[in-house]
């Protein structure tokens, strides 16, 4: 049986995206998150989700919510939480990743990058259940637990899934 990894980060949300202009308030996806993307085949409109930390960060709370984006195939997902906390000065983020075995190198690979460009480093852990401890959301990870998992964390929290 091949298994498959988690991988979670806490990272500052701007870590997501670069200004490419010191001069200009533009910015584009990290190249580095994008490779993550990329190999797991899943789609995520970053700019817009970072426009969304903007508002959140400007007081607009009915905007923070936990997403799970899904790869095609449903074998792989980017969990990305911008639940804000209050004593929160880092504007930090959470992000699960979820993937097979037969790409679990190379996701690890990638997102010890990521973590690594952190100025911060707050959080990382690779294993099987990491992001599901915090996170038991995912639908086919619930169905390999006799009983239901329940986190603390997730209590009055919205929750979405996207599937493409």
């Amino acid at each position: 049986m091949e298994w498959d990894i988690e991988i979670k980060l806490f990272l500052p949300k701007n870590t997501l995206v670069i200004y490419p202009d010191e001069n200009k308030d533009e910015f584009i996806e990290n190249p580095n998150f994008k490779a993550i993307r990329e190999c797991l085949n899943i789609e995520i409109d970053i700019v817009d989700w970072y426009n969304r930390c903007i508002q959140i960060a400007l007081g607009k709370k009915e905007l923070q919510k936990i997403e799970i984006y899904y790869s095609s195939d449903e074998q792989s997902y980017i969990l990305l939480d911008n639940y804000r906390d209050p004593y929160d000065q880092l504007d930090l983020i959470g992000i699960g990743v979820k993937t097979t075995s037969e790409l679990g190198e190379k996701v690890r690979k990638l997102t010890r990058v990521l973590n690594d460009e952190s100025p911060y480093n707050i959080n990382y852990c690779e294993g099987s259940n990491p992001v599901f401890k915090l996170y038991p959301i995912d639908e086919k990870t619930k169905s390999r637990y006799r009983e239901t998992q329940k986190s603390e964390y997730l209590v009055g929290k919205e929750i979405e899934i996207i599937k493409k």
